[in-house]
């Protein structure tokens, strides 16, 4: 073989490994989600009462989801501020709350892995798709509200209402607690429990995973101004 066709090979298997690291790169390496749409929520029916609005900066949405690694049990957190939605409440009449739907823009959730994050947007929630981008909460119930509240002192109650996911629907219980801080400023939290598998969601196989539990914990922690 001579020295100019040594050379020539020796190039083309640099080439070629190169242009397999380039392809290898692009399929391992994360991505970030396509841009998020502007998050607006439908208008509450207020039926004259005052109007407090979800202050996404103030607010934040999570899931939480407990896995089985190899290295040791793990819980992974997904978090994001894109919440919105409203709340017509008249402190003096607390049993007159009317609540608004809820709206998430779950392409922008977050977890502390870039790769799962690829995964997530792209595999398992699939909120690339502009049908699948957000999440919504439609409240049909509220049990248990007081017939009189007092600034600083939070309360209690449940709502039932119908979480869309990924284009799927189910009814879903919330446990609430709201604490009127001031004329124009409450805050409050809402947990649930849903199954993923309820709504066609399904984690990807991975090695690093040795189990996943079924249930899904839903949090949301907010404040909401006049």
């Amino acid at each position: 073989m001579s020295k100019n066709t040594r050379i020539a090979l020796i190039v083309a298997v640099a080439v070629l490994i190169l242009a397999g690291l380039f392809v290898v790169g692009l399929i391992l390496s994360p991505r970030e989600a396509p841009p998020p749409s502007p998050l607006t929520a439908p208008s509450v029916e207020a039926n004259g009462l005052p109007v407090f609005v979800i202050q996404p900066d103030e607010s934040e949405a999570r899931f939480a989801i407990d896995e089985v690694l190899r290295t040791g049990a793990f819980t992974v957190v997904g978090t994001t501020d894109q919440v919105a939605g409203e709340i017509a409440a008249d402190y003096e009449q607390p049993q007159l709350t009317q609540l608004g739907v809820i709206r998430i823009n779950v392409r922008t959730l977050r977890t502390d892995n870039n790769l799962r994050n690829f995964a997530l947007w792209s595999q398992i929630l699939n909120s690339d798709q502009p049908e699948f981008e957000f999440a919504e909460f439609a409240p049909q119930e509220v049990i248990g509200l007081p017939t009189e509240v007092t600034v600083g002192e939070a309360f209690e109650f449940s709502i039932n209402g119908d979480l869309t996911v990924r284009g799927v629907t189910q009814p879903v219980e919330f446990e609430v607690s709201v604490t009127p801080e001031a004329a124009n400023r409450l805050s409050g939290s809402a947990r649930a429990v849903v199954r993923y598998e309820d709504f066609g969601i399904r984690i990807p196989d991975v090695p690093q995973v040795v189990s996943a539990d079924e249930n899904v914990r839903l949090e949301l922690d907010f404040v909401a101004t006049r």
